[in-house]
Parts: structure tokens; sequence; C-alpha cells
């Protein structure tokens, strides 16, 4: 399943399990924020230092020039903390195994 990389770049434990705040640049610069729960989270590493990097499943929509539209809606309906689900992102920025 693809995934988008994004930057872990602080856990808050504001609940059971907390929460990790995750970053992501588009292919145009603009910064986007997520909460997703710790538990959730796959990351590449099992520690907690920060910044990390952390995966957020996607789905591909469209490839363009280097670039590539997808959606977080799909498979577990993630949202940034503007509402957004459908970002282009650098190629570099997709996982896909």
């Amino acid at each position: 399943m693809p995934s988008l990389l994004v930057e872990i770049v602080r856990y808050t434990d504001e609940c059971f399990a907390g929460w990790a705040e995750c970053r992501l640049i588009d292919a145009g610069g603009r910064d986007w924020r997520f909460l997703k729960p710790r538990a959730l989270l796959r990351t590449a590493s099992l520690d907690d230092r920060l910044p990390a990097i952390g995966h957020i499943a996607c789905e591909v929509l469209e490839r363009l020039d280097g670039t590539v539209l997808v959606s977080t809606e799909l498979p577990r309906g993630v949202r940034s903390l503007d509402g957004e689900s459908r970002f282009r992102i650098p190629l570099s920025a997709l996982r896909e195994d």
C-alpha cells in the first residue's frame, strides 16, 4: 500500500496512547499538519527521538511531471488539520510498498 512520508514534529500525551503532530510539505511548498494517534503511525525507528519520519497510508490518484496527487481519505479517512485529504506531493515524498 502506498504511503506519504511525513515528518513527526511533536508528541502529545493529552489522552491515552498519545498523539503525534505530523508535517507534510506539498509540491507547491505548502505546510500541512496532521494529528494521528501514535499507535497508528508507522515510523522508521522504534525510539521517540524527534524529528522522525512517519508514514500515512494513501491512495495514488494521478502522476504528473515528477509529482503525485494522493488522497489520504482511503484507507483510514485521514485529513489534515485544515480538513484536506488530497495533496500534490513530490515523487520523493511517496513510498510504495
